[in-house]
């Protein structure tokens, strides 16, 4: 029996000791020749208090529970046994704590065998990581396509080490690149959490530096393919929904150390998740704090609000504004438009 039947089978049995009350003939005329006798100043001794279960049933209340929560007759022979087990003196009642106890020692039974089953692993049976130089392991994230299956484990200083399904390692590499450029441990920076992009087929991972990397996983040999940094908090969590065959966007949240959720929307991902520009190297997107823009491709203006409340001017293909509108205060710009006609910009 689940949670929700005991629950249902409970206020059966309540049901039924709030009706035995209203017709407990015995107890109503005690009552009333107390209140007689009192009256002619006869005092009774105190009455024997409630028997604390009062909550039975009879069989036929019984099933006819059992019937109505399940909503079917399909568990009436069960029920009739189950009651005749539960009464083994053939009072023609059941209680409530003999159920409960009945279902208790049952379920201890099951846990007990199922522990007697089950064999500790021996010390040579554990594997050992060796890629990750015993450091802590930050995520243990599963791989896996339609042809194929692995392990991804991700330590908290940027080793990876991709293993087959019995734990053999297949390919590792380091994440971090030391100031000599040589892939390395970098001691200021740690790995905080890392996820698989399934329909993508990307790995991406999180880090103390305030970043977010992601790597193509189609094969052992993952390659990075896109950096964001330069975001205002550390990311500490990350979630991702993937596109759908009634839905063909994506999205990605991430949590930081401040309490913030960023929701990230991809409309292609299936196709990329941002635009490439060097197949032959990492792509780098900085976080620029961009809170809205717009385009006018026939201007070639593009007009972006952030987060210091200025509106910023660019050249589509440039890497600084030309031009900022600050505003008299100092909120986040919520939206913004271009007016082209007449030459004008509404923020607000």
């Amino acid at each position: 029996m689940t949670p929700a039947v005991l629950s249902k089978l409970r206020r059966c049995f309540k049901k039924n000791k709030e009706r035995t009350k209203a017709q407990d003939i015995d107890r109503r005329v005690e009552e009333v020749m107390r209140a007689a006798a009192a009256e002619e100043g006869i005092e009774f001794a105190e009455a024997d208090p409630p028997p604390q279960d009062s909550l039975w049933l009879d069989e036929a209340g019984f099933v006819t529970s059992l019937d109505s929560i399940f909503g079917h007759h399909k568990y009436t022979t069960h029920a009739h046994k189950l009651f005749q087990l539960l009464d083994s003196f053939s009072s023609g009642k059941v209680w409530w704590r003999q159920l409960i106890c009945r279902l208790v020692a049952v379920g201890a039974k099951k846990t007990s065998t199922r522990a007697e089953v089950w064999k500790p692993l021996s010390e040579q049976d554990i594997k050992r990581l060796d890629h990750c130089k015993r450091e802590t392991l930050v995520k243990l994230v599963c791989v896996e396509r339609e042809d194929s299956f692995c392990y991804v484990a991700v330590s908290r200083g940027g080793r990876v080490g991709v293993y087959s399904g019995d734990m053999r390692l297949l390919h590792s590499y380091e994440m971090f690149y030391h100031r000599s450029g040589v892939r390395k441990r970098v001691k200021n920076r740690w790995i905080t959490d890392a996820i698989y992009l399934p329909d993508a087929q990307y790995l991406m991972m999180s880090a103390s530096d305030r970043s977010l990397t992601v790597y193509d996983a189609a094969t052992l040999s993952h390659t990075p393919l896109f950096c964001i940094t330069g975001l205002p908090n550390i990311p500490t969590c990350m979630a991702y929904t993937p596109s759908s065959r009634s839905c063909d966007t994506s999205e990605l949240a991430f949590g930081t150390e401040r309490g913030d959720i960023t929701l990230i929307r991809f409309l292609q991902p299936k196709l990329q998740l941002f635009h490439t520009k060097t197949p032959d190297a990492i792509n780098y997107y900085f976080w620029m704090g961009v809170t809205c823009f717009h385009i006018v491709s026939a201007l070639h203006l593009v007009a972006t609000g952030g987060c210091d409340g200025s509106v910023r001017l660019w050249q589509p293909c440039g890497r600084a504004p030309f031009a900022t509108l600050a505003a008299p205060t100092s909120p986040a710009i919520l939206d913004l438009a271009i007016v082209a006609a007449h030459e004008l910009i509404i923020a607000f």
